[in-house]
């Protein structure tokens, strides 16, 4: 039963478009100029018809690969990202929170480290960036604390107006000292988002194409690894 289902699973041929897009089918034919499939999901379904011209390469259930391409040589395909755990940032601003996401959604601040621990420099980068983050809001949530009870002893004490204005100073420092420490932290931990994900990015892989009988038993491109 087990390998009945693994066969099953991989029974199935790959078609990538020039997109990046990958299509589950099982090819009927390669014409011309046209390609015909059906989808893997629904075999007994329509038959769906791409143009050769769109199609970067075909990987059938044998392993066995077709190339198209305008060209006779190709020097290398693009970078392919694992994409898996590939992240992105929000949140310039000071006053706005840094959102950390991958393609399932945003991530919580131990979900991040919990990644970025296969790289040890992304994660002190990030670590370091998110102390100096913090540091700036809670010295800015502090100043901004200061501000409003020196505008408050002013407005109802004001015999101790001095006392007043020592808060109103000292919040406007802090605030102004928490600026630049909240935005060097967030230009650290976005620099170790890149920098993790330039390290999960595969190398391209050198490889070239003749003109000749592809595995459908049409004329065309072959890849050659």
């Amino acid at each position: 039963m087990t390998i009945c289902c693994a066969n099953a699973l991989w029974a199935q041929d790959i078609i990538t478009l020039k997109s990046g897009e990958e299509i589950k089918a099982l090819v009927q034919k390669v014409g011309v100029s046209e390609v015909e499939y059906k989808k893997f999901e629904n075999p007994n379904g329509p038959t769906y018809t791409l143009l050769k011209s769109n199609i970067f390469m075909i990987k059938y259930k044998n392993g066995e690969r077709d190339v198209f391409a305008a060209e006779t040589v190709l020097a290398t395909p693009p970078a392919v990202n694992t994409g898996a755990n590939t992240l992105t940032t929000t949140g310039d601003g000071i006053w706005t929170n840094l959102s950390i996401r991958n393609q399932h959604g945003k991530l919580n601040t131990n979900e991040v480290r919990t990644l970025l621990a296969s790289n040890e420099t992304a994660l002190k980068m990030f670590n370091e960036g998110r102390n100096n983050y913090t540091t700036g809001n809670v010295l800015s949530f502090i100043g901004g604390l200061s501000l409003g009870a020196g505008l408050g002893v002013l407005l109802w004490y004001k015999d101790y107006k001095e006392y007043g204005w020592g808060l109103i100073g000292g919040g406007t420092l802090l605030i102004a000292v928490s600026w630049p420490i909240s935005a060097q932290g967030v230009k650290k931990m976005k620099s170790a988002i890149d920098h993790y994900n330039s390290s999960i990015t595969r190398s391209p892989v050198a490889y070239n194409l003749k003109f000749g009988m592809t595995n459908s038993g049409s004329l065309g491109f072959v890849l050659n690894f």
